[in-house]
């Protein structure tokens, strides 16, 4: 969401939400949690991946390299809002949207499973299934059958659940 209650427009969402990533705060979030180095690692790698090829040909950097990171984080962002939308910030129990379908799991290691990881953060994801058991009943959260990407965006101004 934008700001508390209004929900943000899915496509300003997906396509600019890279541009205000907050690095600082991600790198002090990793370091709380004992994975500082591994976050100080990635980025590197990434910013060194990036000015090596702008370097050796700024023309693959701009036409290909730019445009397929961008479309890259640009459906993860699209698939972190459609976990994210139509819920209940305030409940940890509804955080978030679960989906049990048996082919999306199957192709994105039990992705579905979503509530259970915000709960259980540190559980393997071939144990998520089993986290399920320990949450209220799937009629009283956040439950699609086939995946959250086919969810439609709530209306701005809808009360969730």
């Amino acid at each position: 969401a934008d700001k508390v209650g209004q929900q943000q427009n899915i496509w300003l969402y997906c396509l600019t939400r890279q541009f205000r990533y907050d690095v600082t705060a991600y790198t002090a979030s990793a370091m709380r949690r004992g994975r500082g180095r591994q976050a100080i690692v990635e980025g590197v790698a990434f910013l060194v991946f990036h000015i090596f090829v702008l370097l050796w040909n700024w023309q693959a950097w701009l036409f290909f390299v730019a445009p397929v990171t961008h479309l890259g984080l640009s459906f993860c962002q699209f698939w972190n809002y459609q976990q994210h939308n139509d819920i209940d910030p305030h409940d940890r129990n509804r955080d978030s949207v679960s989906c049990y379908g048996a082919v999306f799991n199957a192709l994105f290691f039990n992705s579905g499973y979503h509530q259970e990881h915000h709960l259980y953060p540190n559980a393997h994801w071939s144990t998520l299934p089993d986290c399920s058991k320990r949450l209220p009943p799937e009629d009283d959260r956040h439950v699609v059958s086939v995946s959250p990407w086919l969810r439609r965006a709530r209306p701005a101004g809808s009360e969730a659940r």
